[in-house]
């Protein structure tokens, strides 16, 4: 277990003093804009930094009152096959069985690969069989969560979604992770997330980051300034977990796995068994961050 840790935190963008200038630049543009429900805040600064330049961009007023709409009027909280789960909300919803109902051959072959690929091994905590799960990174994607994405998200690495292909990138090894069935859940219902950190020339090794995510009582449609301050410190609240009945260790060195654990997924096969998707491993390290600090839904929530 590498004594190495992630030298990002899940906050880490709101200490980006470009994207701190293109926020502000939104909101001059538009003061209408200074208060957003926190769907909308947490999208907004967890954007892709290409696009936030674009959406920052001089305008016309047509162009100008789209932007608006986006980050008003775009209804964020009923995208389910995008956003985990929030941790508030585990009781309204299951987590994909370990056994899929409609497997297709194509599926089927993915998760063999990606299991031989991780040594059938959990990836994060190294616990093997029998409780592992060949967990997905994305399901197939809607319609309109793929427009939302659009507005948030630089296209070029929205092009893994292969959105062109019939939805099919769940039938792709590199949509694919070995996780322990609890590890799985932890990821299923945002209470972790992975950011992957970098990748090899020779496509064989990925290093990717472990985060436990805050569990949050407030809801989506709350609306809060644009430029509220967060307490960066409050980070180390949940090295851990996110409270004392929450904790992984790890099967090797029987430590504690805390926020910033660096694991490594690798491959002999780069064709036949590639490693995960880089670019849906940063989009799902995105969209977990966002469903865990948005907060839980409610009746009539919109953005």
């Amino acid at each position: 277990m590498s004594s190495l840790t992630d030298d990002q935190h899940i906050y880490s963008e709101f200490a980006d003093v470009e994207r701190q200038t293109l926020i502000r630049q939104i909101v001059d543009d538009h003061p209408g804009l200074s208060h957003l429900s926190r769907s909308a805040f947490f999208f907004l600064w967890f954007s892709d930094i290409r696009q936030l330049r674009n959406l920052a961009a001089p305008c016309s007023d047509e162009d100008r009152d789209g932007r608006y709409w986006a980050l008003t009027g775009t209804n964020m909280c009923d995208l389910p096959d995008i956003l985990p789960v929030s941790p508030s909300e585990r009781s309204r919803s299951e987590s994909p069985s370990l056994f899929e109902d409609a497997m297709t051959p194509e599926s089927e072959y993915c998760q063999a690969a990606s299991l031989q690929r991780d040594k059938y091994q959990c990836v994060v905590t190294k616990m093997g069989r029998p409780t592992l799960q060949s967990a997905y990174i994305f399901p197939s994607i809607s319609d309109n969560s793929w427009r939302l994405l659009q507005v948030f998200f630089d296209r070029e690495q929205l092009i893994a979604l292969n959105p062109e292909q019939d939805n099919c990138i769940t039938e792709q090894v590199s949509n694919y992770l070995t996780l322990s069935v609890l590890v799985q859940r932890f990821w299923h219902f945002a209470t972790c997330a992975f950011r992957p950190v970098s990748i090899n020339n020779e496509n064989t090794e990925m290093e990717i980051a472990f985060h436990w995510l805050p569990i949050t009582n407030h809801k989506r449609a709350e609306k809060v300034p644009i430029f509220q301050r967060l307490d960066l410190n409050q980070v180390q609240e949940w090295v851990e977990g996110p409270h004392d009945g929450i904790r992984l260790r790890h099967v090797e060195t029987e430590q504690v796995i805390r926020s910033g654990f660096l694991f490594k997924v690798t491959t002999f096969d780069p064709e036949s068994q590639p490693l995960p998707s880089f670019a849906l491993l940063q989009l799902k390290w995105r969209l977990s961050r966002i469903a865990a600090m948005q907060g839980a839904s409610g009746e009539g929530d919109r953005v």
